[in-house]
């Protein structure tokens, strides 16, 4: 096609032309520099590589073995069996087809909070209870004893606005065999501590404006004078019932249950 010297010329001239704006020297050196880049997927697969031969052998073998995949799915399958059994015996106790004797304390759950707070307002009330009359029984200065009578009306404060609200959410749920437990019997049993106490605050007043006993369910009392030792044992028995409230067992892991009495709520 090209002839003699001429067209050597020529062709040596095309072979050096530069190729897409890059000169063959150019393009050879990109292609040296140029460092291959692995997809997502071949990462993610060369870590998982990576991560099984760091492991311990034993523990490779272990992972591999079937008694280990066996064990996992039954894992599983239990775990996921002991969710559908909550599941169901929340349901039959919304439908009150179960009674729940225990509460369901400090877990993640709607529940369970309301739960908590209802309990830790139980013992708050008991404590501020004990408190002042143990503020009598020892004799502690006026001043002392103001401040824990103050503390006392407080917590008695709080348990009245939250009345219908711990009533209600208790029947919603745990059903209407622990919603009176706690309305007829544990606020009615704190109603006549509140009543004893009241009278040992008061004794003028109530000697003269009322006449009815200060009594207890727990106890026998039933005196128009209370002692602080006879106030001292209805605490005691309280604190027994709340235990068995929260519970669903007395503090020997027996059965216990709730005693009811009428009477004002306070």
């Amino acid at each position: 096609m090209y002839g003699g010297m001429d067209g050597a010329v020529v062709l040596a001239r095309r072979c050096h032309r530069p190729i897409r704006g890059y000169s063959v020297g150019a393009r050879l050196r990109l292609s040296v520099g140029r460092t291959p880049v692995p997809s997502e997927g071949k990462v993610s697969e060369a870590k998982k590589v990576s991560s099984d031969v760091d492991q311990p052998v034993w523990l490779r073998s272990l992972k591999s073995s079937w008694p280990f995949i066996v064990i996992t799915l039954l894992v599983a399958f239990f775990a996921g069996l002991e969710t559908v059994a909550k599941g169901l015996e929340r349901t039959l106790v919304l439908l009150h087809l179960k009674e729940e004797t225990a509460l369901e304390l400090a877990h993640d759950t709607a529940r369970s909070q309301f739960s908590d707070a209802l309990t830790r307002l139980q013992w708050r009330r008991f404590y501020w209870t004990q408190r002042y009359v143990s503020a009598l029984a020892f004799e502690l200065p006026g001043h002392d004893q103001a401040e824990i009578w103050k503390s006392y009306l407080s917590t008695v404060e709080e348990w009245t606005t939250n009345s219908m609200v711990n009533i209600l959410g208790l029947e919603s749920y745990y059903g209407p065999t622990k919603r009176n437990d706690f309305e007829l019997g544990i606020m009615r049993q704190f109603a006549e501590l509140h009543d004893c106490l009241l009278r040992l605050k008061y004794p003028e007043h109530y000697r003269q404006r009322l006449n009815r006993s200060c009594k207890t369910t727990t106890t026998r009392l039933a005196a128009y004078e209370p002692t602080i030792g006879e106030i001292q044992n209805a605490i005691d028995a309280l604190n027994l019932q709340l235990y068995c409230f929260a519970a669903g067992l007395s503090q020997k892991n027996e059965a216990c249950y709730i005693l009811r009495s009428g009477g004002a709520n306070y």
